[in-house]
């Protein structure tokens, strides 16, 4: 399967259980009116592999998760990046969720300021390629359940995730509160 066609599958996958599922953070008289979440196009260009700059000894921190819950993770190291069109390096804190054995990371950007995306930041699961390399595909980025509905806290990503570039990729705010 390509990377595009996986990122469609993923959206499916996302459309089916926000708009479809009894527990679904979203009201069901929104969901009725939405018919499917906006995203942006799919861009290469926001699916990166990068170094992951473990740190020494995993730290734990509690974080608010996608579904509203604080949960105890690890920030096991950070990754570094440059995003198309920008000479910048971006640095962003990764956590691993030692429960569900999943890598992730809350992230920020310019697009919160303009209500295109949920001003609180958004989240994205991070793959490992077969050569140990982080994939981190801002397609497959998403809103936390706080964005559709006031009954779920939101989490804040850490003040070093705040990156200073659009990142015109992944899930875009529906503006319902």
């Amino acid at each position: 399967m390509s990377d595009q066609e996986e990122v469609k599958n993923f959206r499916l996958s996302r459309n089916d259980f926000l708009l479809k599922s009894s527990e679904s953070p979203i009201p069901p008289e929104t969901r009725e009116k939405l018919g499917e979440l906006p995203f942006f196009p799919i861009k290469d260009e926001f699916r990166i592999k990068v170094d992951l700059h473990e740190r020494s000894k995993p730290k734990e921190v509690d974080v608010v998760n996608m579904v509203g819950i604080t949960k105890t993770v690890n920030r096991i190291g950070k990754i570094e990046f440059h995003i198309s069109g920008s000479n910048e390096k971006h640095t962003l804190e990764v956590y691993e969720d030692p429960e569900e054995k999943f890598i992730f990371t809350i992230f920020g950007d310019l697009t919160n300021n303009s209500n295109e995306t949920y001003g609180a930041g958004r989240y994205v699961k991070i793959e490992k390629d077969s050569s140990g390399l982080l994939i981190v595909d801002f397609n497959k980025a998403i809103s936390p359940y706080c964005s559709y509905s006031e009954k779920y806290p939101c989490p804040l990503p850490p003040r070093k995730n705040r990156l200073n570039v659009r990142i015109d990729a992944g899930e875009k705010y529906i503006g319902d509160h």
